[in-house]
């Protein structure tokens, strides 16, 4: 029975804890017993000493940046994990420190709240496995009409892979902000947000901005430890050492020293103004300056050790090593000076003010950006500038030192990674001196007329590559380089290969029939490699264009082809040509530009001014010779005759080169119509002009007896058979007589 009751009482207990506190209960993620980051809250760990035990750049390479945009933001660190809070877009996420690259965004919970959640606190905090951060929800007010802001939680998230633990709400401060149709409302601290907040041995300590109460939470339970209320407006990230609690005040001059483990007040030190950055711990001391210009160093008992003035506000938190103590003035001065007597070691003047609190890797360089957006590097021990960077914009937050890397956000939202660099340098053999080289390593390039290529990289495994150049291989051509804190050589050796051609030589074209004809001379240079017997060339490509410099690709032949005949052209049309020359590599340059016109035959135009005459016994044709010939010469013309217009032959053929004719048939009196066309190789021309003549009588002629129209053809032929008549009688009268005077003469 007891056991039923005590199983009853330990539900009914979690049942409490989930429902009526709004607890997000979750099942149990073992977290990891890592130690605490030493870079997991603001400016350090909870001391604000701005000191990590990493080393710093010395030689600045940046190894990548991320445009998160948005503003209030602030980083801290964990292992390899760079965590980034921008109250701006109420986002919080991690980001690879080695590559920037996003690994977790973090879920928020405002218990009872039904809405969207956000971040707002610039500087999270983190403990062991677990990071802490204030979340409001307050667009839910818009949707329910309940007019005020609600109060800010306190979450606690596993650090591995961003789910919440527990949720604890914290009383409100006097300023409301909020979020309304996607737009923040309201006031917050400009440098940390809307919650300060930060972790000490197992607690986490929240402070709403100017408000005038510190809770204390457990960071394993987001239990309540205890709440202290105070009558001041807190404006500064509690610092905490030695168990003792320090923060500062907008509206007083004074800090307060609190005892971390139970929150009773332990004593205030007054001041010559408000103290509005966060203290810095070290060695049982705190350090911090006032806006009217003091620094002072105060003891865990709050009593006064030094002090100096300055003359101008102090709004950084300082940083302390080496037996220093570094801070920024408003006015762009940086300031060492010593920790246990405050007695001045340095001072430089920056260009900016100064918001941002420096930071001080183990190496002994000193970091500091400035409103100006130039970071600085230097030596801690007598500040001499070491080397110095121009951000995008001006600079307010925090920088973060972790695993050898400097972090920077500007005010416009971009995140910068510096490391330090080495050099990687490619050395070259085998080139011709003045050869242009290049290489890849990673995402960079870089291009050289020497035998080196160098290269300024962080640690890091980076792929290499090469580029093959005309006639040579390099070897290697690619691969892996390891930089480990250390500067690498890589050795590459060219060999002579296979090359690009020069271009053809002497191109020249020639107009042809129909055609444009090429010829060119083979390259002098074919690219073949050393002791290569066999052609080299296997192709030429043919470039045309009908303007001068504008060829595009238009045929190609073979390599052994140093002629080209293109058929496929227009008369009256000028064409320009280039040609290149083809290997295995590829294709060499162009040749030079030859243009030609293609001769084109036609039929001629037809004869000229034919005219026609009568003469006394003949019609007397003469005519010009065409104004064109077509591209040939006349071989012949052909004269039409007819004694109509509509019924014109062929009549005569006549040589080429005769423009006059002399007819001489014809009938005395008939109208005649003569045309005439010229012949060439082509063809024949269209008629020339008609030429239309009445053929003369023409009595003398000698072929009257052709003729029945002219008495004279009767004459003779009637005379002619009576003649024929008189001379046969007369033959047979003879031949009769020659026989009687035989047939005599035998008796």
């Amino acid at each position: 029975m007891r056991t039923k009751q005590v199983i009853f009482l330990l539900t009914f207990y979690v049942f409490l804890l989930c429902v009526d506190f709004g607890f997000n209960f979750q099942p149990v993620n073992k977290v990891s017993a890592s130690l605490v980051s030493e870079w997991g809250q603001f400016h350090g760990d909870s001391a604000h000493s701005g000191y990590s035990s990493s080393s710093g750049p010395t030689n600045p390479k940046i190894v990548w940046t991320y445009a998160l945009g948005g503003t209030n933001i602030g980083l801290v660190a964990y292992n390899d994990m760079l965590i980034v809070s921008c109250v701006s877009k109420g986002q919080l996420l991690a980001l690879s420190q080695a590559n920037g690259s996003s690994l977790i965004n973090f879920k928020f919970v405002t218990p009872g709240w039904y809405s969207p959640q956000y971040a707002v606190s610039t500087y999270p905090a983190i403990g062991v496995g677990l990071i802490f951060f204030s979340v409001v929800g307050s667009d839910w007010y818009q949707w329910s009409g309940v007019t005020g802001i609600g109060p800010p939680f306190i979450d606690g998230n596993y650090l591995s892979n961003g789910q919440n633990v527990w949720a604890c709400e914290i009383p409100r401060g006097p300023n409301e902000y909020y979020r309304q149709n996607g737009e923040w409302h309201g006031l917050i601290n400009p440098y940390y947000g809307l919650t300060l907040i930060a972790y000490y041995q197992g607690d986490v300590y929240a402070i709403p901005f100017d408000g005038e109460n510190i809770t204390a939470i457990q960071s394993s339970s987001g239990i309540m430890d205890w709440q202290l209320n105070l009558s001041c407006k807190i404006d500064t990230i509690p610092t905490i050492g030695s168990d003792v609690l320090v923060i500062g005040y907008s509206n007083e001059n004074q800090v307060t020293g609190i005892s971390a483990k139970t929150g009773i007040l332990l004593w205030n030190f007054t001041t010559d103004g408000p103290v509005c950055a966060s203290p810095a711990y070290y060695n049982g001391d705190f350090f911090f300056g006032t806006k009217s210009g003091n620094f002072y160093c105060i003891d865990k008992n709050g009593q006064e050790k030094w002090r100096i003035s300055i003359g101008t506000g102090i709004e950084t938190t300082s940083a302390i090593a080496f037996g220093k103590v570094f801070f920024g003035a408003y006015n762009g001065t940086l300031y060492a000076v010593d920790v246990e007597t405050g007695e001045e070691v340095w001072k430089i003047p920056v260009e900016g003010g100064l918001l941002s609190s420096p930071v001080v890797a183990s190496n002994g360089v000193l970091y500091e950006a400035t409103t100006s957006g130039m970071l600085y590097a230097l030596n801690a021990t007598d500040g001499m500038e070491l080397w110095n960077y121009t951000l995008d914009a001006g600079v307010t937050a925090s920088p973060v030192l972790d695993n050898g890397y400097l972090f920077v956000v500007d005010s416009n939202g971009k995140i910068y990674a510096f490391a330090n660099g080495y050099s990687v340098a490619f050395y070259e053999t085998g080139l011709p001196s003045g050869t242009v080289w290049n290489v890849t390593l990673g995402k960079e390039i870089s291009v050289s007329n020497t035998d080196t290529n160098t290269f300024l990289m962080a640690n890091g495994v980076y792929l290499f590559n090469v580029s093959k150049l005309n006639g040579y291989a390099p070897n290697p051509s690619s691969g892996y380089v390891t930089v480990n804190g250390a500067n690498v050589n890589v050795s590459i050796i060219f060999f002579p290969t296979w090359r690009l051609p020069s271009a053809p030589k002497n191109l020249r074209a020639t107009g042809g029939v129909g055609s444009i004809v090429l010829r060119w001379e083979p390259p002098e240079d074919l690219g073949t490699p050393p002791d290569f017997n066999g052609p080299g060339i296997e192709a030429y490509c043919i470039y045309r264009s009908t303007t001068s410099g504008s060829e595009q690709y238009y045929d190609m032949v073979g390599g052994t082809m140093c002629v080209y005949t293109d058929s496929s052209v227009n008369p009256n049309t000028i064409y320009f040509y280039k040609v290149t020359a083809v290997n295995p590599v590829g294709q060499s340059g162009f040749s030079n530009e030859a243009g030609a016109i293609a001769v084109f035959y036609t039929v001629p135009s037809p004869p000229l001014n034919l005219t026609a005459s009568a003469q006394a016994n003949s019609i007397y044709l003469e005519w010009e010779s065409p104004a064109s010939n077509g591209g040939t010469e006349i071989s012949q013309y052909i004269l039409y005759r007819g004694t109509s217009p509509d019924a014109i032959l062929v009549y005569v053929t006549l040589p080429g080169n005769v423009t006059y004719y002399e007819d001489t048939a014809y009938a005395p009196s008939q109208v005649y119509y003569y045309k005439i066309v010229a012949v060439n190789n082509v063809g024949q021309s269209s008629p020339s002009n008609a030429a239309v003549i009445t053929a003369p009588k023409n009595p003398n002629s000698p072929f009257f007896m052709f003729d029945p129209s002219r008495y004279e053809f009767y004459a003779f032929w009637i005379g002619l058979i009576f003649g024929t008549v008189i001379t046969i009688f007369g033959l047979i009268i003879s031949r009769e007589k020659r026989k009687k005077s035989h047939d005599a003469s035998s008796k």
